[in-house]
């Protein structure tokens, strides 16, 4: 269904249409080609006024919720131009998308590792994200440019993105394959339904800088290997109604008639007031009555005043908006809705007005870090399930197989973090890989040979030993102890048997190996003879023990 603006749309000019003729575009065919091409006047079109009452904003939003995304979508242009917290809370939140990191996953079932097959798969898609290289001249973009463009749905409720295929790729071996050149962001007024709800983006014949198609009911343009459609889900049902600009455009009101308020009255009441008093026996002469405004005119913009003696002039204070004033309270409200919506928290740039502590903030943080994670795995989600399957099925026909994007949320630590970090790894009684942890505590893992710096000291790393390796030393170092206290007790030819004890040394070791409450207890009683200050029947519990060891027959 074609619509003229001016037909549509009674409060927009003529003169905001373009001229009479028209471009026409020719659908192109092939995923090397841009379909949709990029207009610079695309906000241009069908631009806004300034200021739109509430019950003309009420009729944009309804028809939007019968397909006319283009007027939506300039609606949401005027309210970033003129409300800076809309702004700035969009590009917070989207930019953020944007630069997250995403990293692909190789397809396998649990427990099991991922067969050859789908390892070349997760590397053609990860090249694929590595592969964008967009006209730097040309309106496009790359993956980051991409992801941005998705994320225009959170605000207008849907977005359509096309990509542009480089046909001529090679892989690292020189194989042919088909890859992504760049991207570009299919601008609301080119999308169109049909009666059956389907999305896509309208053909030629459909649409034109005149006219938009809102529905049509012939065929779209709706190849998914050229188009990325995020679909904003709000709510139940069409998403149409499900952008977050829906709701503030309401507030957008309180914007811009609260600020044009605060500049009428900053106009009129910001300069000091004069009160001129002038002799009766003039208000029968017009001519010096309006004299006396030029005047008065001239000293409230130039500052000065010329009067004869007969005239009083008086000079008050010029007035000021206070705190409690409606307009700011509701422009303050606004600005306010506007964070709690779309970033979950208020505290990005200030504290609250009565003040606001350190948990406050870390709270009002965690929310915002919370928004942002949800919404970059649902883009994660948009790459998994559109991009990776349309680069399989072009590339191998089909799409078993498929990889995983996943969205790495991981963040450098902080000094303090780190140290917690590692301590509590430390002490895990699970065994655990040691690269991951140095990784995510952002630290280089040290080899043996390394100077490192262990408890506050220096000391030359040693290489690992196994647990059954410590124990043995940890024995050999025990007995030799043993062995000291011994000699100590007994004549000196009863401990000269090397063999004997090299035997009984041996035997001792593979009893306590086996037996893990053995070695304990031994060990505790080796200490507390050592600890002893006078022989008080400690060296006898330890002959005593090791002989419990050797009568126990384990070996």
């Amino acid at each position: 269904m074609n619509l003229s603006l001016t037909k549509s749309f009674p409060f927009i000019k003529a003169s905001q249409e373009l001229p009479a003729t028209p471009v026409k575009r020719k659908d192109l065919e092939g995923l090397g080609e841009r379909n949709v091409q990029s207009d610079p006047l695309g906000d241009w079109y069908l631009m806004l006024p300034d200021k739109l009452p509430p019950k003309q904003i009420s009729s944009i939003l309804r028809m939007a919720l019968a397909g006319n995304l283009w007027q939506q979508s300039q609606l949401t242009q005027r309210m970033a131009d003129s409300w800076p917290m809309f702004k700035k809370c969009q590009f917070e939140l989207r930019a953020a998308i944007a630069s997250s990191k995403f990293v692909v996953h190789p397809y396998c079932l649990p427990g099991e590792k991922p067969t050859d097959s789908a390892e070349e798969k997760s590397d053609l898609v990860r090249r694929a994200l590595d592969s964008f290289k967009p006209d730097r001249f040309a309106d496009e973009d790359g993956l980051n440019g991409c992801i941005f463009d998705l994320t225009d749905s959170i605000i207008n409720g849907v977005s359509i993105v096309e990509l542009i295929w480089n046909e001529n790729a090679t892989d690292p071996e020189g194989r042919p394959e088909k890859n992504i050149r760049a991207s570009g962001w299919v601008h609301p007024r080119n999308l169109a339904f049909t009666p059956d709800g389907r999305i896509g983006v309208a053909h030629a014949a459909e649409s034109g800088n005149m006219s938009f198609a809102n529905q049509v009911r012939s065929d779209l343009m709706d190849n998914p290997s050229k188009f990325l459609v995020a679909k904003f889900k709000s709510k139940s049902g069409s998403c149409l109604g499900a952008g977050f600009m829906r709701v503030l455009a309401w507030y957008w009101v309180m914007i811009v008639y609260g600020r044009d308020f605060a500049l009428n009255f900053a106009q009129k009441y910001g300069n000091p007031f004069l009160d001129i008093a002038y002799q009766a026996s003039l208000a029968s002469s017009p001519a010096e009555v309006d004299k006396f405004e030029r005047l008065a005119r001239m000293a409230a913009n130039q500052g000065y005043f010329v009067h004869p003696d007969s005239a009083k002039l008086v000079i008050g204070a010029e007035h000021k908006m206070g705190g409690d004033s409606a307009q700011l309270a509701l422009m303050h409200l606004a600005d306010e809705q506007c964070q709690l919506l779309m970033l979950g928290q208020t505290l990005t740039s200030s504290a609250p007005v009565n003040g606001g502590t350190r948990a406050q903030g870390e709270v009002h943080e965690n929310v915002r870090q919370e928004r942002l994670e949800e919404l970059t795995k649902w883009i994660a989600r948009i790459l998994t399930e559109q991009l990776a399957e349309s680069l399989l099925i072009e590339n191998f026909g089909e799409s078993s197989e498929r990889p995983t994007v996943e969205a790495d949320m991981t963040r450098p630590l902080s000094a303090t973090e780190q140290a917690d970090y590692l301590q509590k790894m430390s002490n895990s009684r699970i065994p655990v890989l040691l690269d991951p942890i140095y990784k995510r505590a952002g630290m280089e893992q040290p080899s043996p040979g390394d100077k490192v710096l262990i408890q506050g000291q220096p000391a030359i790393l040693e290489e690992a030993v196994t647990p059954t390796e410590k124990r043995d030393q940890e024995f050999e170092q025990q007995f030799e102890q043993q062995v000291a206290i011994a000699q100590f007790q007994e004549p000196q030819g009863n401990v000269n048997d090397e063999k004997k004890k090299s035997v009984t040394a041996h035997r001792i070791q593979a009893a306590l190996v086996n037996s893990p409450e053995d070695e304990a207890e031994l060990e505790n009683l080796v200490t507390a003879a050592e600890r002893s200050p006078h022989n008080n029947g400690e060296v006898k519990a330890v002959e005593a023990k090791v002989l419990e060891l050797v009568n126990k027959g384990r070996f």
